[in-house]
């Protein structure tokens, strides 16, 4: 493309910025999905945004406080729930207060997941699909 997009280099320069991550959801056998995430590393005092949507034009919206202390390390809110006919969960491990886990399940066999960071400069490429069940994390209530 004669040099349009710019240089793929860790700061994503001519790109997308490295505080967004964005993930395409597919799975055309089946509508009902759950998806665990989790956001490694050491991250003070930041806050993300996490928008679900699906091709139909169906829509979740939250917001999450991170704080790495053991009083309040993670602070979830739902700001809009459009009839997505799904849910955002949000975890932590007993003993990790720097990942955070989310799980997402949607029931649109398409949907498009963008987190960003709204505070710091902190990166949230570094998003990863996670194996670990529900069952073994401590679930943090939405406000």
């Amino acid at each position: 493309v004669g040099g349009l997009i710019g240089e793929a280099n860790y700061a994503k320069t001519g790109m997308m910025d490295k505080n967004y991550c964005m993930r395409k959801l597919v799975d055309n056998s089946v509508a009902n999905k759950y998806y665990m995430f989790k956001i490694p590393g050491f991250r003070a005092y930041a806050s993300y945004e996490i928008l679900a949507t699906t091709d139909d034009g169906r829509m979740l919206w939250c917001v999450f406080t991170f704080s790495p202390y053991n009083g309040n390390p993670i602070k979830p809110a739902l700001i809009k729930n459009k009839e997505f006919y799904g849910a955002i969960k949000f975890f932590r491990k007993e003993g990790d207060n720097n990942s955070n886990y989310f799980q997402l399940y949607t029931g649109s066999n398409a949907t498009s997941l963008f987190i960003r960071c709204v505070t710091a400069n902190f990166d949230v490429n570094a998003v990863e699909s996670s194996d670990e069940p529900a069952e073994s994390l401590i679930e943090i209530p939405m406000s």
